[in-house]
């Protein structure tokens, strides 16, 4: 597996509970990319808002916890 890549963006509430969230209750270890500094990102993933965590071919879009536990565990 991929090692999971976070979209982030400073200043976006999502993206902040989002990490949160990873942090507290996953043991999921995933590269964190800020589009405000890395804008290339954005088109060479085909991210289209953030946060997006991407775990191989899968992703999730926004913070819903349930979406995001699904998405950890399809692809444990």
């Amino acid at each position: 597996m991929n090692k999971p890549i976070l979209f982030t963006k400073r200043g976006c509430v999502p993206c902040s509970n989002l990490k949160r969230f990873l942090l507290t209750e996953t043991e999921l270890d995933y590269e964190e990319i800020d589009v405000d500094k890395e804008p290339q990102a954005l088109k060479e993933y085909d991210i289209m808002s953030v946060p997006t965590l991407i775990i191989g071919d899968k992703r999730t879009t926004g913070f819903d916890p349930h979406d995001v536990m699904q998405l950890i565990n399809e692809v444990k």
